[in-house]
Parts: C-alpha cells; structure tokens; sequence
C-alpha cells in the first residue's frame, strides 16, 4: 500500500474495500461494505429465487453495517446496470420489524438476480 492509500483511507467514509473513494459512490470493491451486504443477502435467498427482507434484518442488524448504509445498499441493489442484484417480484408482505423504520409497513420480496452461493446451515430456507 503506498502513502497515498493510507493517508486516503484516514479520511471519514471512504470506502471500506479500496479506500480510494467514498463509499457514498456505490462501491462495489472486494471487501467493501456493500460487497459485505450482498454476501449476506446471497446466503439468504430462498429456494424458489426470492429474498425477503424479513429472513436477513436481524442478521444485518449484529453487523458492522449501520441502518442508513442497509436502506442504501437495497437501493443500490435494484439499480439498472450489470451488478444488478435485485428486483421487485410484484409481491408483498407484512414486515416483522419492531425496532427500525419498518416496523407496521408493508415491504416488498424481491428477486435474486446475482449468483448464489452454496446453500449454508443458516441461509437454507
């Protein structure tokens, strides 16, 4: 790592993979928080191609992630482009939150459209 990457990676909220640039740009880097998010949501797609935020929340919840980068990262997720990872199925269901912004609403399942991991203790559904 050369003095250039270490002193931009002691600036507030630069990307946790590279360093080289805020993470607000939707960094997608190994390693990166986002990577980190979407790690965790291929673990949890259900057999049928579905991911519902219900089956990840308190998994996200005891991570390094902050509730603000979650909301983020989902949008990023659903963005038109190659590293598209989700899209809206059409359905819906009631969320089970009871701490956060969700808590009483109604949100959407989406569909997994990245690669999934081999199927783990925790992730089969």
């Amino acid at each position: 790592m050369t003095p250039l990457d270490h002193y931009l990676r002691a600036f507030p909220d630069r990307c946790s993979g590279c360093g080289s640039h805020v993470e607000t740009q939707g960094c997608k880097c190994p390693g990166s928080d986002y990577a980190f998010f979407a790690e965790v949501l291929a673990k949890h797609v259900r057999a049928d191609g579905t991911l519902h935020q219900n089956d990840v929340r308190e998994v996200l919840r005891h991570t390094r992630l902050k509730s603000s980068q979650v909301a983020r990262f989902y949008q990023i997720a659903q963005a038109p482009g190659a590293g598209r990872l989700l899209e809206r199925t059409g359905g819906y269901e009631d969320s089970t939150d009871t701490r956060g912004k969700n808590r009483a609403k109604v949100i959407p399942v989406y569909a997994w459209l990245g690669k999934t991991p081999a199927r783990t203790k925790e992730g089969a559904r």
